[in-house]
């Protein structure tokens, strides 16, 4: 009889916490106002530099940079690295709360940043991953995230036979910023 009773007063209470609405995170589309700038990069530090600071493309994610290579040169698509790079402010209101970016694909390898300081990286282009921003946050003024993305073949990363079908590289899956 005290089970029966257990089961039933729990069954209560449950149902009447399910019409309360607890907002434990906020998701919102992280993927409008992205520039983005494809390799090869020069080597040496002079070239690499007059490459970095010139123009950058505008694109939204979902976006890869393979779109009409991989269709048109089979077997002759660039493999390397791209960078994106996405500058917005993060107002007070942050402060005493977790902030996260949940990317939901990056080819193959993607390594991300927050203000210069790498917040996460990942291995392995179809599956999704999340980074903690909030230790690298500067809330009340501009960061800037910048992702670099790597879709150079790689034994240690899936898929590892590229020669059966192409990894598109960039950010080519949606990302979304959680705050809880």
């Amino acid at each position: 009889m005290r089970i029966r009773t257990f089961i039933v007063a729990g069954t209560l209470l449950c149902a009447g916490l399910s019409g309360t609405k607890a907002t434990a995170r906020e998701v919102s589309s992280f993927n409008e106002g992205w520039v983005f700038k494809r390799g090869p990069f020069a080597t040496e530090a002079m070239q690499a530099a007059r490459q970095w600071e010139s123009r950058w493309d505008s694109v939204s994610i979902p976006h890869t940079w393979n779109a009409r290579d991989m269709q048109e040169k089979v077997n002759d698509f660039y493999e390397g690295v791209g960078y994106y790079r996405k500058r917005c402010f993060f107002g007070k209101e942050l402060e005493g709360k977790r902030v996260f970016l949940r990317f939901e694909g990056v080819g193959a390898c993607a390594e991300v940043y927050l203000n210069g300081q790498l917040v996460g990286s990942h291995k392995g282009g179809y599956s999704a991953f999340v980074c903690e921003l909030t230790k690298a946050l500067k809330t009340g003024q501009e960061n800037e995230v910048t992702v670099k993305a790597d879709n150079a073949h790689r034994p240690d990363v899936i898929p590892v036979n590229q020669s059966l079908f192409g990894v598109y590289g960039g950010i080519y899956r949606p990302v979304s910023l959680i705050v809880t």
